[in-house]
């Protein structure tokens, strides 16, 4: 899967306000609603200001989807070179697809939600792009299952893959910035909850004590072995690397 960064380079400076603008409009509006003259005015431009950066409406909400997805594209191949196994893929690719999701949400939202407004030679490039990324991790799923890193009784690499996307494509709508846990750490718990079930060795250890710890205090004391555990800091990245921290929280 080789990165097209055309998009992203393309849209930089006042194009890229442009595209944050209208995310946020076309999500707590939707597409058909909003005007583009409630574009040019969110913008702080004229309507013939707006049509120099973009030949129109359509071509707005095609680059919102298309920067989110080259986004998406990019985090998905760091992760996938920083790593030598499977299990160590997909536990940064899901990380850092919540980190993306947290700081992209409204990008998410209009992706799902407004897509199909796109005529159909267009709605064919995000589709075809999209299936691009899906077939890479199901390939490092796949080489995990040949290598022995993941279990070879769960059924085919596409299943697993989409048990893994719909966890990480719901989470739009529950993400929030003021939540308890960071992007960071849901991504976490998302990799140890598939990766916990998939891996022939998990490569996390579990995050979940904090969340245990969080209930054991409301109800009452800690027991003997949960106190130990409550005590021991948070789990390092595979390999011993820190994660950069991330804006976004679960509510």
């Amino acid at each position: 899967m080789k990165q097209d960064t055309s998009v992203l380079q393309g849209n930089t400076g006042r194009r890229a306000e442009i595209l944050d603008i209208a995310a946020k409009l076309f999500e707590a509006k939707g597409y058909h609603a909003t005007t583009i003259q409630d574009l040019a005015d969110a913008a702080g431009m004229t309507k013939a200001g707006l049509y120099y950066h973009f030949a129109s409406k359509e071509d707005i909400l095609y680059q919102v989807i298309m920067h989110y997805g080259a986004k998406l594209i990019e985090a998905t191949e760091r992760a996938l070179e920083t790593h030598d196994t499977a299990p160590n893929k997909l536990a940064d690719l899901m990380i850092r697809t919540m980190d993306l999701v947290a700081s992209h949400q409204p990008y998410i939202a209009v992706y799902f939600q407004e897509k199909r407004a796109l005529p159909k030679e267009r709605l064919l490039e995000v589709r075809t792009a999209r299936n691009l990324y899906r077939r890479r991790i199901q390939e490092v799923i796949a080489e995990g299952i040949a290598r022995g890193e993941i279990r070879d009784d769960l059924g085919p690499a596409t299943l697993i893959e989409m048990a893994m996307q719909g966890m990480l494509n719901w989470s739009y709508h529950w993400l929030r910035p003021d939540g308890r846990y960071s992007a960071a750490e849901v991504g976490r718990m998302f990799a140890n909850m598939i990766l916990g079930g998939i891996a022939s060795s998990p490569p996390l250890e579990s995050t979940c004590r904090t969340s245990a710890r969080v209930g054991s205090q409301k109800s009452g004391a800690l027991r003997g072995k949960d106190r130990v555990a409550s005590r021991k800091t948070s789990t390092p990245f595979p390999t011993g690397e820190r994660h950069p921290s991330p804006k976004g929280q679960l509510g």
